[in-house]
């Protein structure tokens, strides 16, 4: 295990897909903050975590302030972007050029398992992301209609966090166009840098819907 990791958690997000009119991060979730059910997965390995940044909503930067002053990990607060992409690069800017990031989804508060396979994973991969099986039937639809099955051994679903040498990543992003991506993985795929995946874990689902909730 590294010594030291640097943590981003993209929460700039609104709820809308859970028909909540704040922030994914403010949603109650069993009783608390889902931000702070995220946040307090990182916490059994704060001896192995150098730094914290949260990406935010503008918009509501007081009230995430007013939430984490007294966590135990002290995160950072960043105003997000217009995407996510572009709110976890106004955190990467933001940190050391040697060493690794975990980057993570704020809406995945059941990440423990992951973040100790990721911390466990051998240094010398410069970009780790946990995924695991698809076990549905794949098809490609066009306006409504299958235009092709897939093999679904060949996809995997992805999870966060996902781990990256810093370095790397901050190049990476000087060298392709990346506001578009999904997830900071695309950028290494961008510019032929190896991808390892590790096993994913069920329980790491990422609250997305209403039914996510109960």
């Amino acid at each position: 295990m590294s010594n030291t990791y640097h943590v981003i958690i993209a929460a700039a997000g609104m709820g809308l897909r859970l028909k909540q009119n704040k922030p994914k991060g403010l949603v109650t979730y069993k009783n608390k903050a889902l931000i702070l059910h995220t946040l307090d997965a990182f916490l059994e390995f704060r001896d192995h975590i150098a730094s914290v940044f949260i990406c935010v909503p503008k918009t509501h930067k007081d009230t995430f302030k007013s939430l984490l002053d007294d966590h135990h990990l002290a995160p950072r607060l960043i105003c997000g972007a217009d995407t996510r992409a572009k709110s976890v690069y106004e955190a990467v800017k933001q940190l050391p050029d040697d060493g690794f990031v975990l980057i993570h989804d704020g809406a995945r508060p059941f990440a423990d398992t992951c973040i100790q396979a990721l911390m466990n994973c051998p240094l010398n991969h410069k970009a780790v992301i946990p995924t695991h099986a698809m076990t549905d039937t794949l098809k490609e639809v066009t306006k409504g209609y299958v235009i092709k099955s897939h093999p679904r051994e060949h996809f995997f679903r992805v999870q966060t966090p996902q781990r990256f040498c810093i370095n790397t990543l901050k190049k990476a992003y000087q060298l392709c166009s990346w506001d578009h991506f999904s997830d900071e993985s695309q950028l290494f795929e961008a510019i032929n840098q190896p991808v390892f995946c590790i096993p994913g874990d069920p329980k790491n689902k990422k609250i997305t819907f209403p039914d996510d909730l109960s």
